[in-house]
């Protein structure tokens, strides 16, 4: 929005929905918030509003990060650290599932957030005006079956990294979506499905529920579930995003625990629970698209071509290579 808005000052909402590729309704809330922020102003004659940047100040100071809940993301508390010293509001904003989430970093209602790499690139293809630009860490999530269900059929989350878990594991499997861990446990429960693809904490619920593990799903989509996808506007701000949150990551690798307490709060997640499944996380790091590609194949990717999809992995990451 802002690199529309230098072009041209003083657009309608109208306007800058055609721009911008979005629908008149979502780019009125972005207006919204930026106006709130200070970021822009607003100029209304007859019946349009015709929008400006504010020029005087030139950085947001309210950043919102998303993430699913989950106990994957242990390090998010050294990236909210670093982001409130540079002078950054911080607001952090759970999700079940991460096609939601993903649809609003590309909206602007979140500036940044963690959800699946395979949501983040399919995703990209309807609103490309995002950036992945780091990893995270992978692990901490597998396969789990009930085997007193008379049913054949799968369970996981929408076009997600539990999905290419479970069709990686049978590729046949008919696969019911769910929107939640809970979800898909409650779904094992009543033998809807067979088999399902789950992360934790709901995985470790899931066996002490009875349920059997059969598989890891870092052995199946490695080495990428969560990575991170940054807004163009927000990422066009804060050039060293990368950097800060590679920092970031050096850091909670050294004592990962160390603000166990506040991801406990902010999740809804018991301390003890994500004291016993951190060690079962790797960090990912970098993101090399060969090794994407690969598992883009393997899921049975086609359309786009793995090779299109992969297009959004190209911000300043000098170790990958295409």
């Amino acid at each position: 929005m802002r690199r529309i808005l230098e072009g041209t000052p003083g657009m309608t909402i109208a306007e800058l929905a055609e721009a911008s590729k979005l629908s008149k309704a979502t780019v009125s809330r972005i207006v919204k918030r930026l106006e709130e922020e200070g970021l822009v102003s607003t100029v209304t004659r007859g019946r349009n509003k015709h929008v400006y940047l504010n020029k005087t100040r030139e950085r947001r100071k309210h950043v919102v990060i998303g993430i699913i809940r989950a106990s994957e993301y242990l390090f998010l508390p050294f990236i909210v650290k670093k982001l409130k010293s540079k002078g950054y509001n911080v607001e952090v904003k759970v999700y079940n599932e991460g096609l939601t989430l993903t649809k609003h970093i590309a909206m602007g209602v979140l500036d940044m957030g963690y959800s699946p790499l395979v949501t983040q690139l399919l995703y990209y293809r309807f609103n490309p005006t995002y950036k992945v630009i780091y990893g995270g860490v992978y692990g901490g999530a597998g396969i789990l079956s009930n085997p007193h269900s008379a049913t054949d059929k799968g369970g996981s989350t929408p076009i997600s990294t539990m999905e290419a878990c479970i069709r990686s594991y049978d590729k046949d499997v008919n696969v019911q979506y769910y929107y939640s861990g809970e979800g898909i446990l409650k779904a094992l429960r009543r033998g809807d499905i067979k088999i399902g693809a789950i992360w934790e904490p709901y995985l470790s619920d899931g066996i002490k529920m009875g349920y059997r593990f059969e598989a890891q799903c870092s052995e199946l989509v490695a080495p990428y579930c969560c990575t991170l996808a940054v807004n163009n506007e927000f990422l066009e701000e804060e050039q060293a995003l990368r950097s800060l949150v590679e920092q970031s990551l050096e850091e909670y690798k050294h004592n990962p625990l160390r603000m166990v307490s506040w991801y406990a709060k902010i999740t809804r997640t018991p301390v003890v629970v994500l004291k016993k499944s951190y060690k079962s996380y790797s960090i990912s790091g970098d993101i090399d698209r060969s090794k994407v590609r690969n598992i883009l194949e393997k899921v049975g990717v086609k359309l786009p071509s793995p090779s299109m999809m992969i297009e959004p992995i190209n911000y300043s990451s000098p170790s990958i290579n295409a």
